[in-house]
C-alpha cells in the first residue's frame, strides 16, 4: 500500500511539470524557418462576406482552419468582394531578433499585418516586398498576427500561408 501511495504521489508531482514543457502545437517558431515553410495547417481563416468588419470586430468572430476552406485554392468570382483574415500564432524562441516574410496568397490588392496584443497593432515597415509582408519578432516574443486581405478580381486567386526566411526571399521569388 505504501508503494502504491508513493507511486501516486510521484505521478501527480511529475505529471504537471511534464505538461508545462510542451509547446503550443499550433504555434510557428519563426527562428526555426530555413528557406520556406508552408504553415496552412497552423493558420486560421475568417471570411467577411459583408466586407464591413474592422480588425477589432473580426477578433470577436470564430475563425476556422485555413486548410478546411474549400475555396482557398481558387476564389470564386462571387467571393472577390469579400475580405479575408488570417490568424497565426507566432513566436521567436531564439536569443536574437528574427525576421521572416509572409506570403498569404496570390493576387490581393491590399494586405495589412497586425500584431495582436492588448490592442491590434498595425505593422508598418519599409521591408515589404510586393506580395510579401515582413514580420519581425524580438527575442522571446510570441503573439498572434492577423493578416487583412482584399482580393483582386482574377481567375487565379489563391489563399495560402507561407513563411520565407529573410535570407531566402530573393531565391524564393
Amino acid at each position: 500500500m505504501k508503494l502504491f501511495v508513493s507511486f501516486l504521489f510521484l505521478f501527480f508531482i511529475a505529471g504537471p511539470g511534464k505538461a508545462q514543457l510542451t509547446t503550443n502545437a499550433a504555434s510557428v517558431n519563426i527562428a526555426l524557418i530555413r528557406g520556406d515553410s508552408n504553415i496552412v495547417s497552423k493558420t486560421l481563416l475568417y471570411v467577411d462576406s459583408t466586407a464591413t468588419l474592422s480588425v477589432a470586430g473580426v477578433l470577436q468572430k470564430k475563425f476556422s482552419p485555413l486548410g478546411a476552406y474549400s475555396n482557398r485554392k481558387r476564389l470564386s468570382p462571387g467571393s472577390v468582394p469579400f475580405t479575408y483574415f488570417l490568424k497565426i500564432f507566432v513566436c521567436n524562441n531564439s536569443k536574437k531578433e528574427v525576421s521572416v516574410y509572409l506570403n498569404p496568397g496570390y493576387y490581393f490588392k491590399r494586405m495589412e499585418l497586425y500584431k495582436l496584443k492588448m490592442q491590434p497593432e498595425r505593422i508598418e515597415n519599409t521591408g515589404n516586398i510586393s506580395g510579401y509582408t515582413k514580420l519581425t519578432l524580438a527575442a522571446g516574443e510570441a503573439c498572434y498576427v492577423l493578416v487583412y486581405m482584399q482580393a483582386l478580381k482574377c481567375e487565379f486567386n489563391y489563399i495560402t500561408s507561407v513563411f520565407i526566411s529573410d535570407d531566402f526571399i530573393k531565391s524564393y521569388k
